[in-house]
């Protein structure tokens, strides 16, 4: 579920918007503001967004957009079907999803760098080509490149087939982008190529072209503030929510509530014999059955192998219920130790293996607390949902103490 939110927010609000933007009828202020003030302010807004978070792809992105703008703003005043106009057109609908997937799948490499440097000269290279086409398109050099730009089939939308094919490659790989790495940095440049493709259209209008361009930068810079926010309040590993997150969560907690820790029995000795990446999986298992504890229980990473579950509006008898539910659940799970060299994803044809795998059992500590006269505070509660741990341990581990 928070896969699928953090793939639709915010770029299907976005597109939303730009559509109705687009089809519906502004006040004649409002069309102003859109291609003179909105264009600018999101340009600001993402160059200091994108050099304080050093995200390169972001400036670039913009980069793209605001000479993709810039261009059809060139053409505007040329008749529609004339052979500047249409290769003009055709030649940014076909290059505008090319430089956004590349950009939208390749890695963050800064721009004061020798690669961030060849990327933004190959599209300064890319513009001037273009622009040359477009100025000279009448001589003998370059008037066939500019006739099979201007005279591409456009049987929809009234683009050029080859800029179909381009759009929907490119929304294809950001797609597959997405489910590789699951970051709103990806979803965001998906969102952000259906919005400007609604952008390119001919047949839309100036404002709408400005509109829907400068709202595809608009939608990259959310998905730089979102991505930026999930990196600072979830955990990257084991994808609860993190120590931040806590304690925002803490400051919201009245009345009568619960709090548990939750500690991985013998992890050190665990992650010393079998080694951190098996570790790693042992956390995740955990953090996944965490995740779905019941009874109103919401679990964080509080850090290493120790977790902190917070059961708002319940007292501790309940919370120790699910508590003692969940310890037997994990105590019961057979966890297969991989093999080293053993590949990542089951082979068609897999070769039977002489060794039995290594199987080990894990198990989990857990100390709670409510709040009552004697711990009447948030930190209070978690201090003594850290000694009732401690207390589990002491008893010998693999039982919940309060």
């Amino acid at each position: 579920m928070r896969k699928v939110t953090t793939f639709m927010f915010p770029g299907a609000v976005m597109l939303v918007l730009a559509l109705v933007a687009t089809f519906a009828r502004l006040p004649a202020d409002w069309q102003g503001g859109i291609r003179s003030i909105y264009p600018v302010v999101v340009l600001v807004v993402g160059l200091v967004l994108g050099w304080r978070f050093h995200r390169s792809r972001l400036l670039l992105a913009l980069l793209v957009l605001v000479l993709c703008d810039r261009a059809l703003a060139h053409s505007a005043p040329l008749a529609p079907l004339s052979l500047e106009a249409r290769t003009l057109q055709h030649g940014i609908a076909i290059l505008l999803p090319i430089n956004l997937a590349f950009l939208a799948l390749a890695a963050e490499r800064g721009i004061f760098t020798l690669r961030g440097f060849y990327r933004l000269l190959v599209i300064g290279l890319q513009a001037g080509a273009l622009a040359l086409v477009h100025t000279y398109a009448d001589t003998r050099t370059l008037g066939g490149v500019a006739r099979a730009l201007a005279d591409m089939p456009t049987p929809v939308l009234d683009l050029p087939i080859v800029a179909l094919l381009a759009f929907g490659t490119a929304m294809a790989a950001m797609l597959y982008g997405f489910v590789m790495r699951g970051t709103a940095t990806e979803s965001g440049f998906f969102w952000a190529m259906i919005i400007a493709l609604v952008g390119v259209w001919p047949a839309a209008s100036d404002v709408a072209r400005s509109g829907c361009l400068a709202t595809a930068g608009l939608t990259l810079v959310l998905s730089l503030v979102e991505a930026s926010y999930g990196m600072a309040f979830r955990d990257e590993l084991t994808g609860l929510p993190g120590r931040r997150a806590l304690q925002e969560a803490l400051i919201q907690l009245t009345g009568i509530y619960t709090i548990a820790m939750v500690d991985i029995d013998h992890f050190k000795k665990f992650n010393d014999r079998y080694g951190h990446d098996i570790g790693d999986q042992v956390l995740k298992m955990v953090a996944a059955r965490l995740a779905r504890i019941r009874g109103g229980g919401k679990a964080f990473r509080y850090g290493g192998e120790e977790f902190t579950v917070l059961f708002p509006s319940k007292e501790i008898e309940d919370a120790m219920e699910q508590l003692e539910g969940l310890r037997k659940e994990i105590g019961t799970l057979d966890f297969v130790i991989r093999a080293a060299g053993r590949p990542r994803k089951r082979p068609d044809k897999p070769k039977p293996h002489r060794r039995k795998p290594t199987r080990a059992h894990i198990t989990v500590s857990a100390g709670a607390a409510e709040r009552n006269n004697r711990n009447s505070g948030p930190d209070d509660v978690l201090r003594a949902a850290d000694k009732a741990l401690y207390k589990a341990k002491q008893q010998g581990r693999n039982r919940v103490c309060k």
